[in-house]
């Protein structure tokens, strides 16, 4: 509700300065100094310390965008944005949550400071009442309008935030 709100009181509030006003959703971005208790975040940090992490049976499909990535999307729609349009931000493809755990892992395990490779407890965790089960972006309105692609695969993007 909060973000919905905002949405409207800043669109109202750029008509009356006489700006133009574009709105983003953006969904799931990571990346370097992301919140400590991001899914990403913490399967990274309990991998490195040598910890099974234990996460939910981890069937959503979800869609992750690389925070480069979402900067370079908000640069072109500062530019190129048409005012008054609402766009969704992501990468524009989704997956099921366990392939990015499982990458993740098999990254960290890479890592000069891991411990070796660490195995996730599917299921060790309940979902929450009000789970979303899929989050994908649809970017073909942020593309259309601006060019903009993602070009960090989340193999890169992960072993970035890694380091």
């Amino acid at each position: 509700m909060a973000k919905l709100a905002a949405g409207q009181m800043t669109r109202l509030e750029c008509e009356k300065l006489g700006i133009k006003h574009i709105w983003v959703r953006a969904l799931s971005v990571y990346g370097p100094y992301d919140g400590e208790e991001t899914l990403i975040m913490s399967v990274i940090r309990e991998a490195l310390e040598g910890k099974d992490p234990e996460c939910t049976k981890a069937e959503q499909i979800w869609d992750y965008l690389y925070s480069e990535d979402a900067g370079e999307a908000f640069f072109l729609l500062g530019y190129k944005g048409k005012p008054g349009q609402t766009y969704v931000l992501g990468n524009g493809s989704a997956r099921p949550l366990r392939d990015y755990i499982e990458e993740i892992c098999d990254a960290c395990a890479e890592s000069e400071s891991a411990a070796g490779r660490v195995n996730p407890v599917y299921g060790a965790r309940p979902y929450s009442v009000k789970q979303v089960m899929r989050l994908e972006a649809d970017i073909t309105q942020l593309t259309d309008d601006t060019g903009y692609k993602p070009v960090t695969d989340f193999d890169k993007g992960i072993r970035e935030t890694i380091h």
